[in-house]
């Protein structure tokens, strides 16, 4: 086999299986990326790069948007719930450190949707008691996707990296609350 030989082999395999990251690709020809699994292969790893460029860049934006929004100072401050301000820090943080991946910046403090509801009420002096809890299989219609049994959002990352923590959801759902009540007059 010559050198022309083992080139046209690599290009004629059906299947390429990529791994990157600690992520496998399995890359098939088909549409139009049809011919071989090599074609295949760079058409996807392509797509991804440019995919993990936009990503990126509106990371990137998101970061200078809050950045600058934080350097307007208090008048900012006064217009935007303070959990904004909270997370828009820790957001920043990681993006202008270059963390990259997955992070979870939510507030602290486990809750259902049924048990966030009645926090609402609670926290309006309303009766909680009118909410009664339902399980997702039970909505009518269902729901076009399946939901996780737990959705909880872990802030691990956020530990391992040192970076502090948001309060307990109760603190600023309780702001918000109170500033919707005064605005309307309740």
């Amino acid at each position: 086999m010559d050198i022309q030989d083992y080139e046209k082999a690599i290009y004629d395999f059906t299947k390429v299986l990529e791994i990157d990251r600690g992520k496998a690709y399995l890359h098939v020809p088909f549409g139009k990326h049809a011919g071989s699994g090599y074609a295949a292969y760079l058409a996807a790893r392509i797509e991804r790069e440019a995919q993990a460029a936009t990503d990126e860049q509106v990371r990137k934006n998101l970061a200078t948007k809050e950045l600058a929004w934080l350097r307007r100072g208090a008048p900012a401050r006064s217009t935007k719930p303070k959990a904004r301000v909270d997370a828009a820090k820790a957001i920043v943080h990681i993006a202008t450190s270059g963390l990259g991946g997955i992070w979870h910046v939510t507030n602290q403090g486990v809750v259902s949707w049924y048990e966030f509801a009645r926090e609402v009420l609670l926290t309006a002096g309303m009766d909680a008691a009118k909410v009664k809890p339902i399980s997702t299989s039970d909505l009518q219609p269902p729901r076009p996707a399946q939901r996780p049994a737990n959705s909880v959002l872990h802030n691990g990352r956020m530990i391992t990296e040192g970076i502090a923590l948001l309060p307990d959801f109760r603190e600023p759902l309780a702001r918000l609350v109170r500033r919707l009540l005064a605005e309307t007059g309740e």
